[in-house]
């Protein structure tokens, strides 16, 4: 079966591919939507407080999915779904999105005092 191949990058399989796919449309909606709440909302700092489980949630969801990765590419090895690209990706995203937290929450702490 041949690679998929997506604006010049080589995916190993299908299903890395419409993962990739998927978490970049959630990092940018995600990503516009706090920015639009910074920029368009009155009261920014409520609007901080309330999605702050957001961003914890998307961290957690990638951290969970590089320890799967970590665990399936340990006992099986790479395979078509899970292999040690997995594990990167989903690390940097999660990083990513804890980055993100520690702006906003930093914004909000400048914003108290």
């Amino acid at each position: 079966m041949e690679s998929p191949e997506w604006l010049g990058i080589t995916f190993r399989s299908v299903s890395h591919l419409r993962w990739f796919i998927g978490s970049m449309l959630i990092f940018f909606f995600s990503t516009a939507f706090l920015l639009s709440g910074l920029c368009f909302t009155r009261d920014r700092l409520s609007f901080i407080k309330k999605f702050n489980g957001m961003w914890w949630a998307l961290s957690f969801s990638y951290i969970s999915m590089a320890l799967m990765a970590v665990f399936c590419t340990l006992m099986w090895g790479n395979g078509s779904v899970v292999s040690k690209d997995c594990i990167w990706f989903n690390g940097i995203m999660a990083l990513i999105y804890y980055l993100i937290y520690r702006i906003a929450g930093r914004y909000l702490q400048k914003a108290l005092v």
